[in-house]
């Protein structure tokens, strides 16, 4: 295969893998859903997952008994390193097997490297080969390699505007996640200072009540200190209406 070739293939299989990886989603959450985080039609990981598969498979095809084991290993490795790379590079998860009962770190998992597996097999003896006329007949009537010009730099662009979006919400969450922690904090402080507050004014109305203890129970006039018995009233309320709030 020349590079026209393996560009036509891994934007094929992108694109097919973005169909794939749709109709998949959208089944599980019953709704449609875009995969990946790139603007355009396609999944690059399913173009280069597939490129390898032709490069380092197709040799194998003559023995299931190799060929099966080696796609298995082939799959779950790119399945690993694509989920790492994306997330220490860009901080981004695109998929979680941490609810499988055998995964390795979330990042793949038994159930699915086998999913992979028989997809392959189907991928290597079947699909691929029915598309494998295509490059040669567009390589025949000279458009192969004009698709190669106009794609890259769609492609190079998407990808460009996808890693700042990424990088972007990345400090978006990151922002919002030190928001979230100083309201945490805030509440707590908050929380405690009015506790003491509330111990500081139980205090001072206790002391403001037995002061005044008198001062009620003789009912001076309440013309001569309207004023100063109402107060004492309230806040003999507000100390029986608190103990009972406590209480309960």
């Amino acid at each position: 295969m020349d590079f026209d070739q393996i560009f036509f293939y891994f934007i094929l299989y992108s694109f097919l893998g973005f169909i794939l990886e749709t109709f998949y989603r959208s089944f599980l959450i019953r709704k449609l859903a875009y995969p990946g985080f790139l603007y355009g039609p396609y999944c690059p990981i399913y173009g280069f997952g597939l490129i390898s598969l032709l490069i380092f498979l197709v040799p194998l095809k003559g023995g299931l008994w190799l060929f099966l084991p080696a796609a298995f290993l082939l799959t779950s490795g790119l399945e690993y390193v694509t989920s790492y790379l994306l997330e220490k590079l860009l901080g981004i998860r695109l998929w979680d097997y941490k609810e499988k009962k055998i995964n390795i770190n979330g990042r793949v998992s038994l159930e699915f490297s086998i999913y992979w597996t028989v997809l392959s097999f189907l991928f290597v003896y079947f699909i691929h080969p029915f598309f494998q006329a295509i490059p040669e007949y567009l390589n025949s009537i000279s458009i192969l390699s004009i698709l190669k010009y106009i794609l890259i730099p769609i492609l190079f662009i998407d990808f460009i505007f996808s890693v700042n979006k990424a990088i972007f919400t990345r400090k978006e969450i990151s922002a919002l996640s030190l928001v979230l922690a100083e309201m945490d904090n805030l509440k707590d402080n908050a929380g405690e200072r009015i506790e003491n507050l509330k111990a500081d004014y139980e205090e001072l109305l206790s002391k403001l009540i037995k002061a005044n203890r008198n001062l009620l129970s003789y009912r001076i006039s309440s013309t001569k200190f309207p004023k100063v018995i109402q107060v004492i009233k309230d806040a003999r309320k507000n100390m029986n209406f608190m103990k009972w709030f406590k209480e309960d």
